[in-house]
């Protein structure tokens, strides 16, 4: 941005002495010359404002949760909404929900999305995000219920990164606001701006940072709430130069391919784009991918742009920390047919305490009032009741049971821990 306007001003610079020196030489009739190239000029200033408000066109904006919650956005398709997450670690423009893609057509041809996950090609008829449309298309449709089983919410399609060419997504995390915008005009006054690579077969937006003895390409993806994400070579090299302490060495990951082991740990030092990484969360990925999830973005105020491709951003001034809900709640909770299930529970912490169990299905929470049961209310209750309680009405094997789940503090979700 900066070399474009020093362009500019240079070219207005040789436009305007060979104009004083015609002045100068011709009076009046350079005068009419004079003022002809200055209503080119005006013109000319007339078209680049009309250029630049074009470009800061807002197709979508949205509220944000504090805590890393995927990017849900509401779209219509077919004049009902519809819940979509916007998701820059996905490729395509529009993955949908292949439960209700039969219900619009038959499959064209079977697809096989990623190494480890298949689907089929639908048409699927135009789809709009506020005043952003995708077009009536061939996309692929697949089976997302394991997004609902994490996120307790009816996602219905992922909007990819390919969705955003020739625009530019702006997430303004202290102002807690998501904005799709027409064009390239990203965050304003970045502290910092780098050009994105998209690389083949990846095909997604990787960023450059150097981190120890080398620059590493991490892919910005708004659909992991995860901190950091090191491909496993880099895990190990970063850990032998001093860069992680590793507090597991065989931990389980759940992921679309199924469960993984990976390491993790946090980091000793370090700095990605001016955010200081000493004590942040760190996990290998079973993929050669390193990538950035919404735990570390919260620490950003950013703009990511497609054609062209810039990533620009600036370090939050003193921001409140996301909640680490597992930690909090202790367990691990999903989410199955309206409900949320304890999935796992964490020994001597506050689910343990308070006598749940693993399977019980939590039917309703007081506190939740008319809210229905997902992540990102839990998100939102479990931060307003820090240092207090939620009455829990629970079913195990259809026996009911009301528990008083007593709350910490909320503990950060920047805040790397070894097992206790």
């Amino acid at each position: 941005m900066i070399t474009g306007h020093a362009a500019f001003f240079r070219r207005a610079h040789d436009l305007c002495l060979p104009l004083l020196g015609l002045i100068a030489q011709a009076g009046f009739a350079a005068l009419l010359a004079v003022w002809g190239h200055g209503a080119f000029i005006a013109q000319a200033a007339t078209d680049a404002t009309a250029t630049a408000e074009k470009d800061k066109q807002e197709l979508y904006r949205s509220s944000l949760s504090p805590d890393p919650c995927h990017f849900f956005v509401k779209a219509k398709l077919r004049d009902e909404d519809v819940a979509l997450i916007v998701d820059t670690g996905a490729r395509r423009a529009l993955t949908f929900e292949e439960s209700v893609a039969k219900t619009l057509g038959p499959a064209l041809n079977p697809v096989q999305v990623n190494r480890e996950v298949q689907g089929a090609v639908y048409k699927i008829p135009e789809v709009r995000i506020g005043h952003l449309v995708l077009p009536e298309s061939e996309r692929s449709a697949i089976d997302l219920s394991s997004m609902r089983f994490v996120t307790g919410m009816p996602v219905l399609g992922v909007v990819g990164w390919e969705s955003l060419k020739g625009r530019t997504l702006v997430i303004d995390n202290d102002a807690h606001s998501l904005e799709i915008r027409e064009g390239k005009a990203g965050l304003s006054h970045p502290q910092l701006s780098l050009p994105v690579e998209v690389e083949e077969p990846l095909g997604l937006p990787q960023v450059r940072a150097k981190v120890g003895d080398s620059e590493i390409p991490f892919v910005i993806d708004t659909g992991d709430n995860g901190c950091v994400g090191l491909s496993k070579a880099e895990f190990e090299r970063l850990e032998a130069e001093g860069y992680i302490q590793t507090f597991n060495e065989g931990e389980k990951q759940v992921s679309v391919g199924g469960i993984r082991s990976a390491k993790s740990g946090m980091f000793t030092r370090g700095t990605i784009w001016g955010v200081d990484l000493k004590g942040l969360p760190v996990a290998s990925n079973a993929s050669d991918v390193c990538a950035v999830g919404l735990v570390f973005l919260l620490k950003l105020n950013y703009s990511i742009s497609n054609s062209p491709s810039v990533f620009s951003c600036s370090v939050r001034a003193n921001p409140e920390p996301p909640v680490q809900l597992p930690r909090m709640a202790g367990a691990f909770i999903v989410y199955r047919d309206g409900h949320a299930v304890i999935a796992k529970i964490k020994k001597g912490g506050p689910a343990d305490n308070a006598g749940l169990a693993e399977r019980d299905e939590i039917k309703s929470i007081d506190e939740f009032g008319d809210k229905p049961l997902n992540l990102s209310n839990l998100y939102e209750v479990c931060r307003k009741q820090a240092g207090k309680s939620l009455t829990l009405h629970l079913s195990n094997q259809g026996s009911p049971k009301v528990v008083r789940l007593e709350l910490p503090a909320a503990p950060s979700a920047w805040e790397g821990k070894a097992p206790e």
